[in-house]
């Protein structure tokens, strides 16, 4: 969405563009996204678009306090797009 602590650099203008369907997959604790309802507004412009949230998790999905490996965080947020792949 921005860079870490510059949310009044915004990145999102070209995504209401986009006709695809889009998934967006954000951890919590991400500073790319601070404040999150600058993300919720964003996804709320597009056309077929839906944000989960990964509770905790920042930028690389991440979960403070839980030590999980990469290849655990990727099956976990891979699960989460193909779900949502096959409910289209």
């Amino acid at each position: 969405m921005h860079p870490p602590g510059r949310p009044d650099r915004p990145r999102a203008e070209h995504l209401p563009q986009i006709t695809a369907p889009q998934l967006f997959l954000s951890g919590t604790r991400d500073p790319f996204v601070d404040p999150h309802a600058q993300l919720e507004e964003a996804v709320a412009s597009c056309r077929h678009a839906e944000l989960q949230w990964v509770d905790g998790a920042g930028h690389g999905f991440d979960v403070a306090g839980h030590k999980h490996p990469a290849a655990d965080v990727g099956a976990d947020i891979a699960a989460r797009a193909l779900d949502w792949i096959a409910a289209l």
